[in-house]
């Protein structure tokens, strides 16, 4: 015995993978679960309205290529609101400080003329983790102003 409500919803996910016009009916079908399921999660109303829209923007871009597994469409939904709701989290986080470059950083030119040894003992660290702290915050700091390396 079929479910009609399943058999439903199957025609208008065909309908919109021909059409992109026909997705309306799966956005209303969808929206208020989608909406209530991201705002569980970011708290914040506005921040709630802009994933569930950048959610349901993905969903139509990615109709086409839509594969019925079997799982309910809302399923995909979800999923693709948890990837959503992942990047907001991403890109409200934080940069890392670089505290340990920071740390040489703040003893100035002094540095230049330090042996790493000197500066190891000073931080308390071996003189290959000053190396690579030395390279890790350089790189860093070169990714974040944009500064492209030279070809060798």
């Amino acid at each position: 015995m079929t479910d009609p409500t399943r058999d439903e919803e199957k025609r208008l996910v065909e309908h919109a993978k021909r059409d992109p016009r026909e997705f309306g009916a799966l956005y209303d079908r969808h929206f208020q679960q989608i909406y209530r399921f991201v705002y569980s999660r970011v708290r914040e109303q506005t921040a709630a309205e802009d994933v569930t829209s950048e959610v349901f923007m993905k969903a139509l871009k990615a109709m086409p290529r839509y594969q019925d597994t079997g799982r309910p469409f809302a399923a995909w939904l979800y999923q693709i609101a948890v990837n959503a709701i992942a990047d907001r989290y991403r890109t409200l986080r934080p940069a890392q400080p670089l505290e340990d470059f920071h740390d040489l950083s703040v003893a100035g030119p002094a540095i230049e003329e330090q042996e790493i040894e000197d500066i190891a003992l000073a931080m308390g660290k071996t003189p290959g983790a000053v190396k690579l702290l030395i390279h890790r915050g350089v790189s860093r700091l070169r990714d974040e102003a944009g500064v492209l390396r030279p070809l060798d």
